[in-house]
């Protein structure tokens, strides 16, 4: 391969990195992503057509071989632009394969945190409470946090030892929770501290709650079709 096809693979790969990890913020080095992203491929384009028509060999070859990396520099482009489509899809096969999983971003503006809704219409998300894994239902007519008991006790809480004097209703009808203060809850990098949450009677919830105390602590909670989007 000649000295210039290196050269503008380069000058390709750099940008695509560059766009992948900063397009978000909407321009590159002064210019627009989407016009950052033309101009790279042109660059990339000229240098290798430039080479090639300066360098050994026939003039044939160099035509064919630049057509060869216009079809490649159209396909990068088309990626990129219809990226929100790609990634849309991404999401959408990763949260069938493993829903309530969290898919995190770094954006400029902090984390976000992206879950799919599962095959039973709800928004389930698996969350870190003291380190340990709990599976919750997004529940925004749930005031705070609550865990059931079961799940209490896998993170190191006994509900034996609890007083449950808070009146609460469920599915199942009005029953009763202990009140708590979690020190740490995760989903995906967005950490809360200190969150106050309830402990369930045994039984009187199918599962965890994730209420609108730990969604009213973050900077905006978006649902948009089968996306629900969290950001801190």
């Amino acid at each position: 391969m000649r000295k210039s096809a290196y050269i503008a693979l380069a000058i390709v790969a750099i940008a695509l990195v560059a766009l992948l990890a900063f397009g978000d913020r909407g321009s590159m080095l002064g210019l627009p992503s989407d016009d950052f992203a033309r101009v790279t491929m042109l660059s990339a384009l000229v240098v290798f057509v430039g080479g090639g028509m300066f360098g050994r060999g026939r003039l044939g070859e160099n035509l064919g071989a630049a057509a060869i990396w216009l079809v490649i520099a159209l396909v990068l482009v088309a990626l990129y632009a219809y990226r929100p489509e790609l990634e849309s899809f991404g999401l959408r096969m990763l949260g069938a394969l493993s829903p309530g999983t969290p898919i995190a971003r770094q954006t400029g503006d902090g984390a976000t945190v992206t879950v799919m809704r599962s095959d039973d219409g709800h928004f389930n998300v698996t969350a870190t409470v003291e380190g340990v894994g709990v599976d919750f239902l997004v529940d925004t007519g749930a005031s705070l946090m609550t865990l059931t008991a079961r799940d209490a006790a896998r993170v190191g809480i006994d509900p034996a030892r609890l007083v449950f004097s808070t009146p609460i209703e469920t599915a199942n009808g009005r029953t009763f929770a202990a009140p708590i203060r979690i020190a740490e809850v995760a989903i995906g990098p967005i950490v809360e501290h200190q969150v106050h949450a309830l402990v369930a009677e045994d039984g009187a919830l199918d599962r965890s709650l994730l209420g609108m105390n730990v969604l009213d602590a973050l900077a905006s909670f978006e649902f948009s079709g089968d996306r629900l989007t969290l950001r801190r």
